[in-house]
Parts: structure tokens; C-alpha cells; sequence
């Protein structure tokens, strides 16, 4: 029986594909974060920041010890929560929060995506924006640090990622996440506030 030799160079390339893929798992397997969220800094600007306690069940959900969750509070009590999680080996961890969110009971409306200027620079933040109902309710806005890029497209930052292990270099993912409640349905006052705060921690991140 004669063999097409399209067929066999098809196979070949599973083969190495495969190969690569156990090797890389392997590799990653026994590398560790060098970067720890635990050491962002809990004084940015003018807001200070407390940790928030996290269980065991959260931790092995999201198969990472590497996240912070905390309440920033500055002079004028202004309130925003900050949850950042990220890792070099593992960009399953970046995954868009509202699925956590609707996992926990909340209701998601108004999702957008947005852009603002960074105050004190020419660049445009691009996020993902969405009003939580639970309790009240919360203007949440997140992102994606790949690599060095940020980005709002959670699809983006994956295939980023995946062609960089694919390749054998280093994948660090991130997901950002900034929540404040809306106060007397003041939005506008929410999305200021969730502005100002992203712009003093972007250059830290």
C-alpha cells in the first residue's frame, strides 16, 4: 500500500508538536513565579491599601498562590478593591471575571469597553467595564498584562501567550481588576475614581 507523503509530513509535525508540548509542560511544571504580587506596594500616591484574606478553595480554583485582593482608601475615603493575580507559567489564570462574578450570585449589566488618557502621559488604557448588582451595586473595570502590552482582549493576551511557550520563552500573564460601589447611583463619580486609581498603578505594574 503506497503512503501519501503529504499524509506522512502531517503526521511528523503532530509527532514534534507533541513532543514539544510534553516537554514544555514538563518545563513549566517545576518553574516558579519570580514575580510576587504580594510585593505590590501597599502606599500608592495617596491611597493605602490593606489585604484582603483569601481561603484555600479561591486558591486551588485558580491553581495560583500569586494574587493580591485588597481595599485601597484614600483621604477623601474614596474606596477601590484591587485583585490582581498573575503567573509565568500558567495563562489559565487570566481568565475574564465575570465568571466569578455570576458564579457567586451577582448580576452583570452595562459591559462596555472603554478607553481614558493616562494623566501625565500620551497613552490610551483600554479596559473592559461592567456594573455588578449584588448587594449594591459596583463599577468593575479590568484588563491583561501580556507580556509588556496590555491589552483588553482576553483572546489577545491568550494566543500571545501560547505562541511565546510554543516558542520557549517566558509568558507572563496578569489580569487586572479595580472595583468601586456606586454611591446614590453617581456612575460618572465611580468611573473617575476607577480612572485615577488604574493611572497611579499602571507604571508600578
Amino acid at each position: 500500500m503506497k503512503i501519501d507523503k503529504s499524509f506522512i509530513g502531517i503526521v511528523g509535525i503532530l509527532v514534534i508538536a507533541g513532543v514539544m508540548s510534553i516537554a514544555l509542560y514538563f518545563r513549566q511544571m517545576g518553574e516558579v513565579d519570580t514575580v510576587k504580587m504580594s510585593g505590590f506596594p501597599m502606599q500608592i500616591g495617596a491611597w493605602k491599601g490593606e489585604d484582603i484574606p483569601l481561603d484555600d478553595r479561591t486558591y486551588r480554583i485558580l491553581e495560583t498562590k500569586n494574587l493580591i485582593m485588597r481595599k485601597y482608601v484614600n483621604a477623601e475615603k474614596d474606596e477601590v478593591y484591587l485583585y490582581m493575580v498573575a503567573s509565568e507559567k500558567n495563562r489559565k489564570v487570566a481568565h475574564p471575571p465575570e465568571i466569578c462574578y455570576t458564579g457567586s450570585g451577582a448580576k452583570i449589566t452595562e459591559k462596555n469597553l472603554i478607553k481614558f488618557n493616562v494623566p501625565g502621559s500620551d497613552k490610551m488604557l483600554e479596559v473592559n467595564s461592567f456594573v455588578s448588582i449584588d448587594k449594591g451595586e459596583s463599577l468593575v473595570y479590568y484588563w491583561y498584562k501580556a507580556g509588556d502590552t496590555f491589552t483588553a482582549d482576553y483572546v489577545s493576551q491568550q494566543v500571545k501567550s501560547a505562541m511565546k511557550q510554543i516558542m520557549g520563552k517566558m509568558s507572563s500573564v496578569a489580569m487586572i481588576r479595580v472595583s468601586t460601589m456606586i454611591v446614590d447611583g453617581n456612575k460618572e463619580k465611580a468611573g473617575r475614581t476607577l480612572q485615577e486609581f488604574s493611572a497611579e498603578i499602571l507604571p508600578i505594574i
